[in-house]
């Protein structure tokens, strides 16, 4: 009843299409993982909307906004909240007011993933004349909202093929948009060199991330701790640990079960610092989350704990993706359940990781990570 309510106010409030096509509004309110994945085709799309003719204007979660703000693709970065957006009503008309005042010709939902509030949503009520969007899947969505929702948009765009995964995704929605060839590649990231903290550049280092969206995606500390010792005794590098203020915890636990050298760096960076600190590591090990994505935009080596709620879908990359040395190495430990969304069909104990994670083992993962430091030592011979 409540979200009936407030998708009703938004009607009171759509103005009619506006005549004018030089405002682009881009809608990607998720998280820092996707939107990392698709800068490949925002820059497609910023390529093809080319300054000064469009203005590039893309409405951005709170939680990444001013690292979107920072990359120079977009003309105006529009800050939301999506919890506020979705349960305060007076906010919820400020932000709607805003994007309304852009009157933009073109508005853009890239997500294959559709859902009905923060994205949807936006799209119906800016009042551009031209809207596109995915066909999707109803992974964010019912059957009947999508039924009803499909109707907000002037051109949805089917899938062919049976693969969904992200890389893939973007490159082809942004083609059918562009005109142009997509092309699946691992987006690159230019991080800022004077944005790495001072206590990090003096020695080699590697990187944790222990962090996930659910407790339950997350492996563990003491798993952490073990590894942090044996790539210590291996390498003689100190660890650093990443991650928000909510992770500081997590790093805490970490730091008290090994005597591997290791800095608790959670709560302390933006992340355009992650970026810096994350270029000039020697490898990251993390659950799946943005920071395995990021790696591989800045072309660090990393190796992730892979669970199977959405295996397939942005991890592993697929096949053809490039280029290949910067390709994240994934372990998982495989069940017949894969692809369950994290609706785990399994009795769980409280803040006990799911079946899949918990089924990774130490030793999997060193394994893993044995083989990038031996590949990271082979690319430092060859340079020299």
């Amino acid at each position: 009843m409540h979200d009936a309510f407030f998708l009703l106010s938004d009607r009171f409030h759509i103005p009619m299409p506006s005549k004018t096509n030089d405002h682009v509004l881009i809608v990607r309110l998720d998280n820092i993982g996707d939107f990392i994945l698709w800068l490949g085709a925002a820059a497609a799309l910023r390529a093809h909307y080319a300054r000064p003719k469009y203005r590039l204007c893309l409405v951005a979660n709170i939680a990444w906004s001013d690292f979107a703000e920072s990359l120079g693709i977009f003309d105006e970065v529009i800050t939301v909240n999506p919890g506020r957006l979705k349960k305060s009503l007076g906010y919820r008309y400020r932000v709607m007011r805003q994007i309304r005042r852009l009157r933009c010709g073109v508005a853009i939902n890239p997500l294959y993933s559709r859902s009905v509030f923060g994205c949807d949503d936006v799209v119906r009520t800016c009042g551009a004349r031209e809207r596109v969007g995915w066909d999707g899947d109803c992974n964010n969505i019912s059957p009947l909202m999508k039924f009803f929702t499909d109707r907000w948009y002037t051109r949805l765009i089917p899938h062919d093929g049976p693969d969904v995964r992200d890389l893939e995704l973007n490159a082809e929605f942004a083609s059918c948009i562009t005109g142009s060839p997509g092309i699946s590649e691992i987006p690159y990231l230019q991080s800022e060199n004077s944005l790495l903290p001072e206590i990090l550049s003096a020695a080699p280092y590697y990187v944790f991330c222990p962090g996930a969206a659910q407790s339950g995606r997350q492996w563990g500390s003491k798993n952490f701790s073990e590894l942090a010792s044996r790539i210590h005794r291996e390498t003689g590098w100190t660890g650093v640990i990443c991650g928000s203020a909510v992770d500081t915890r997590a790093a805490q636990q970490i730091q008290k079960e090994t005597l591997a050298p290791l800095i608790d760096w959670t709560g302390r960076s933006t992340l355009q610092q992650l970026a810096a600190i994350l270029n000039a590591s020697k490898l990251l090990v993390a659950n799946e989350t943005g920071a395995v994505h990021m790696a591989a935009a800045v072309r660090t080596r990393a190796v992730c704990v892979l669970g199977g709620g959405h295996f397939g879908r942005f991890l592993p990359y697929g096949p053809r993706i490039q280029p290949i040395e910067s390709l994240p190495v994934t372990v998982s430990s495989h069940m017949p359940c894969f692809g369950c969304m994290w609706y785990c069909i399994y009795e769980l104990q409280e803040n006990a990781p799911y079946p899949c994670i918990s089924g990774i083992s130490v030793d999997a993962i060193w394994e893993e990570v044995l083989n990038t430091i031996a590949r990271s030592r082979e690319a430092t011979l060859l340079q020299q």
